[in-house]
């Protein structure tokens, strides 16, 4: 029986590209209040051209809004920390997403159809969109429908005699929140061959907008794969005394653990350098814990 044809993932091009549409060309750091004083000036140089993957379109759109890029860079960092504090008790908890300084896409569960690989694409859009919102007041998909009402006193001695309300980007922390529930509730595409010669995909009788869709079975992410974006769960630390995802029992796949006396060091008092990274100090922490073997 012939193979099935595949269903491709959505391209990074809609990552890469979506911050740009949503901020007008002429935006410049000044109206987005980007120029922080002592920093290096933000322009095309120090933002697009220090970057590697981009295609010849992203390029030339990276090169007419460098501080729209710059806000999306800085989305990408912290959807990339958000996305592994929301899954930091399941086997496949984001780190694969850390590539030494890369960005996101080179990652391979991008490049798949798991359920991990949509939470992963949504959650690097909306973190795209989140810092982009931020800067330029505009928000669309799980970003805007948590958009909250602020509000701000006038008036002398701290009364309120007037006020005035807007509406803003939430933390991203919700956002991420959101969007581990829609994981939990991801709707599998099923294909099937009718020896048509085409590809028919078959859909739960389910309302699809605005929820998560995969069309690969994820695989149990024990072991490392690179193949599949798969660190393993060797060497992590779990909890002993729980029996829920986060438990030695589920985390080490039955492998059993090791309880270590362990320093490690872990980054701390982080700060985002103007333009594109994060410096981070380093911090020494003695403890006991339970490790998989």
């Amino acid at each position: 029986m012939p193979e099935e044809p595949r269903p491709r993932p959505p391209p990074w091009g809609f990552v890469g590209l979506l911050f740009l549409a949503l901020c007008s060309r002429a935006l410049s750091n000044e109206i987005l209040g980007l120029k922080l004083p002592g920093e290096p000036p933000l322009t095309a140089n120090t933002v697009c051209l220090t970057l590697s993957g981009l295609s010849k379109r992203q390029l030339g759109l990276c090169l007419r809004s460098p501080d729209v890029t710059a806000s999306a860079l800085q989305g990408l960092h912290i959807a990339v920390h958000e996305c592994q504090h929301q899954l930091r008790d399941q086997r496949w908890n984001c780190s694969a997403l850390e590539g030494g300084g890369r960005l996101p896409h080179h990652s391979a569960i991008l490049k798949r159809g798991f359920r991990e690989s949509a939470f992963s694409f949504s959650m690097l859009a909306a973190g795209v969109m989140h810092a982009v919102a931020t800067a330029c007041s505009l928000g669309k998909l799980v970003v805007n429908e948590n958009l909250k009402r602020k509000c701000k006193c006038h008036g002398t001695s701290g009364s309120c005699q007037f006020k005035t309300c807007w509406r803003a980007a939430p933390e991203f922390r919700a956002v991420g929140a959101a969007l581990r529930e829609r994981l939990g509730r991801a709707i599998f595409i099923d294909t099937h061959n009718r020896n048509s010669g085409a590809f028919q995909p078959r859909l739960r009788p389910r309302r699809l907008s605005g929820e998560l869709v995969y069309f690969e079975k994820s695989p149990d992410f024990c072991e490392r794969d690179p193949t599949v974006g798969s660190p393993g769960t060797r060497g992590r630390a779990c909890n002993k005394t729980s029996r829920l995802l986060d438990g030695c029992g589920s985390l080490c796949c039955g492998r059993g653990h090791n309880v270590l006396r362990q320093t490690r060091v872990e980054r701390c008092h982080c700060r985002f350098h103007w333009c594109c990274y994060v410096l981070c100090d380093e911090c020494k922490v003695t403890e006991w814990v339970n490790v998989c073997k």
